[in-house]
């Protein structure tokens, strides 16, 4: 639930990402390896967490906080715009996914009750 404010990339290991579903039980999200990224959302608002991220294997995590983030805009436009471009493409290819598994979810549960409609 505590935002870390910062992005992080995966150079080495992998991570389990978890989210809380109902009462104590967590679902398993995504398995993240090398190259992938995590904790944009944080990066961008003062909110709290949206899922759990647990290492799983042994790993080095390369890490930017909002602070130098936010800096980047000033000092390095290009940069900034760069890592901001990847940033909000990936949120929307997330944004899509999770539409996808929100249809698919209702339409599992409205086919296991017989109400279609």
């Amino acid at each position: 639930g505590e935002g870390a404010n910062r992005l992080f990339v995966i150079a080495s290991g992998t991570v389990l990402v978890c989210k809380a579903v109902a009462g104590s039980t967590e679902a398993l999200v995504a398995r993240l390896g090398p190259g992938a990224h995590l904790g944009e959302i944080d990066l961008l608002d003062d909110e709290s967490a949206t899922a759990t991220v647990i290492m799983e294997t042994e790993g080095t995590l390369l890490e930017l906080d909002t602070e130098r983030f936010r800096r980047m805009l000033v000092t390095d436009r290009a940069l900034f715009a760069h890592v901001a471009r990847g940033l909000f493409v990936d949120l929307a290819t997330k944004v899509r996914r999770t539409n996808d598994r929100v249809r698919e979810t209702i339409a599992w549960g409205l086919d296991a009750t017989g109400d279609l409609g």
